[in-house]
């Protein structure tokens, strides 16, 4: 059990590194949920009127396929939900109530965003697609996780709305999303140049290849989301908020360098082994550091209590000499 005197944002630094690792180590053994929601995405596209085909964990729709993976299925995001929950204080039925909820909308609209981007598949070009899914999978999607944590700490709590906030962190993700489609190619081969002079200095003379065939890098939207999050927040900006941001980029980027540098020794130097440690720093990279530095930077996040304890709070003052 979390001592409940611990601040939110090492709470869920807690729990979102303990779910994240379970859920690795569950990997080998979660087909059976890929090949669920493939089938609940086939269904859905059958009440509108598509006739799509499923086979296992691929869905095939006039041409195109799609295949399902882990992180298409709602469990990651449900797990990020639930670390939000559980790192702030609550009754028992308030937590379990919200975890329902929450998952089940979570889970709801995940279906629709997979259902919605396997049905454009074979109207779009390939790169049109890949936006699409990244849009709706690294921006959309988490930010309704955000929403989804908001909303319960409101019915908690009774604290204040946490519309304008959402509001201005979904704009704000969105109007980053476009220039971070032009840069992060760019962004990922300067991440490759550390990566190569740290292998030179390892190995010396050795030459080393890192081609980029994809367009778009899905996990290094975790830089303009936080940026988001934190430019929708309401305190005030000084020179040590600005600092602390910028610590928390260079942070994200140290750990998508962590994931390259895995990548290179896992492909190049052909050491399988290396893997868990590969996906380890993937996930902690997309779900846990960008709201870990938003919560530790952004006061709104602290602000709700549960109701029992402001009443405890009250008393407290009340008895006072």
């Amino acid at each position: 059990m979390v001592d409940r005197r611990t601040p939110p944002w090492l709470r869920f630094a807690l729990f979102c590194t303990l779910f994240m690792l379970t859920a690795l180590w569950l990997e080998p053994h979660l087909a059976p949920l890929c090949r669920a929601t493939a089938g609940q995405v086939g269904a859905l596209l059958s009440l509108f009127g598509y006739s799509p085909q499923v086979r296992g964990d691929l869905v095939i729709l006039q041409g195109f396929t799609a295949r399902i993976v882990t992180e298409c299925t709602p469990l990651y995001a449900c797990l990020l939900y639930g670390a939000f929950v559980l790192a702030q204080p609550a009754s028992l039925r308030r937590t379990l109530a919200g975890l329902l909820v929450g998952g089940m909308v979570i889970s709801a609209m995940n279906l629709m965003r997979i259902a919605f981007v396997t049905a454009a598949g074979p109207f779009v070009s390939g790169f049109m697609f890949d936006v699409l899914h990244v849009y709706l999978g690294q921006v959309a999607m988490l930010i309704l996780v955000v929403a989804a944590a908001l909303a319960w700490m409101r019915w908690n709590s009774a604290g204040p709305s946490p519309f304008p906030f959402l509001l201005r962190a979904g704009l704000t993700a969105t109007a980053l999303f476009v220039p971070w489609v032009v840069v992060n190619r760019s962004y990922v081969a300067l991440l490759d140049s550390l990566v190569a002079v740290f292998f030179s200095f390892l190995y010396p003379g050795y030459q080393l290849l890192t081609p980029r065939p994809f367009a778009i890098y899905n996990h290094t939207f975790a830089v303009p989301l936080f940026i988001a999050l934190v430019l929708a927040g309401h305190t005030a900006w000084t020179w040590r908020r600005l600092a602390a941001v910028v610590v928390g980029v260079v942070l994200i980027a140290g750990c998508h360098t962590l994931f390259r540098i895995s990548h290179v020794v896992w492909t190049a130097l052909d050491i399988p082994e290396i893997m868990p440690l590969h996906q380890g720093v993937y996930l902690m990279g997309q779900f846990l550091l960008p709201f870990l530095f938003w919560i530790r930077l952004d006061k709104f996040w602290g602000r709700g209590s549960s109701v029992d304890e402001q009443s405890i709070v009250t008393r407290k003052v009340v008895i006072q000499p």
